[in-house]
């Protein structure tokens, strides 16, 4: 087992999940697309996907705090869009 597939649980989350994009360690959020991400890497890789893509991505979220984040990428995508 390499120290990257290693979890240690401490109350219940994870602390050693590793980005999926970035390979760094800090601040673990969750999956977007299968992939697990950092907070930085969720939030850039949230903005890249397409309106649909995002709302289909807040219906399936179960995390209140990463449907926020969705929603607020999803409010600069379709301001982007306007533009």
């Amino acid at each position: 087992m390499t120290s990257t597939d290693f979890l240690e649980t401490f109350a219940g989350t994870v602390r050693s999940k590793v980005c999926n994009t970035s390979g760094c360690q800090t601040n673990p959020i969750g999956t977007l697309e299968g992939r697990y991400l950092c907070a930085r890497c969720f939030k850039r890789r949230a903005r890249l996907m397409s309106v649909g893509q995002l709302k289909a991505a807040i219906d399936a979220e179960s995390n209140p705090f990463n449907q926020q984040k969705l929603e607020t990428a999803l409010a600069e995508v379709r301001e982007w869009n306007e533009a």
